[in-house]
């Protein structure tokens, strides 16, 4: 298995979308950025990509338990792929590229108030000694490292093994992940939960309420890629 201490800066020659020589030393050269599916307008509350920036049906709903979802990109072609490569066919360096985008993103939209820590998406034991790595802890060091945020890895764990959510319907996702994470105590006010994707919002939502330590802390997600769930 990989260890965190990973080096995932590598240099590209090559764009990794579109083949062509780049002088873009992270991999995706400046034309195809202009082309990834970014999201325009959604929810300002779960980032769920829309034509109006109004509150979605869901989270008029209901009142969520993290602020707010910071997402990037849409789920749909190049962005997609990519995803697929780094978590199924073990391309976890692809995700530097990513990273610094988001990173870039991050500081435009929020560049004065950053969280106290970041704190990735646990995978269960037997799926990351069957992937080799977490691809949201990858990307959450790759964060923490650009954005000057310590990452702290160790306070969430999933200790219960569950069928993939993306087979499941929403309200399968909800009694999937019952019972499936536990936080440590800690301190930190104002934290970000980093994941690659973000679909019905299940799998954060659980989390965010294992995480929450004290009623005026202040929960984001950082998400690289938000879709709706039928997508």
């Amino acid at each position: 298995m990989r260890t965190p201490t990973d080096n995932y800066w590598l240099f590209f020659s090559q764009c990794i979308l579109c083949r062509s020589h780049t002088k873009h030393p992270r991999g995706i050269c400046p034309d195809c950025q202009r082309d990834l599916p970014w999201i325009d307008t959604c929810c300002p509350r779960c980032a769920l990509p829309q034509t109006h920036s109004y509150l979605c049906p869901q989270c008029r709903k209901a009142q969520a338990p993290f602020r707010q979802v910071h997402a990037l990109f849409d789920y749909q072609f190049p962005i997609n792929e990519l995803i697929a490569q780094i978590k199924y066919h073990d391309k976890p360096v692809y995700m530097a590229a990513l990273a610094e985008m988001m990173a870039r993103h991050l500081r435009y939209i929020k560049p004065e108030r950053k969280p106290d820590l970041l704190i990735p998406v646990p995978m269960h034991k037997k799926r990351l000694r069957q992937r080799g790595y977490n691809q949201a802890e990858i990307l959450a060091r790759l964060l923490g490292k650009l954005l000057g945020i310590p990452v702290n890895c160790e306070l969430l764990s999933k200790h219960q093994a569950t069928a993939q959510q993306m087979a499941l319907h929403r309200n399968e996702r909800q009694k999937n992940l019952r019972g499936a994470f536990s936080c440590r105590p800690f301190e930190a006010q104002h934290v970000a939960l980093i994941d690659d994707v973000m679909t019905t919002g299940t799998t954060v939502s659980e989390i965010c309420q294992v995480l929450r330590q004290s009623p005026g802390q202040t929960i984001d997600v950082w998400v690289l890629v938000r879709t709706a769930e039928d997508r």
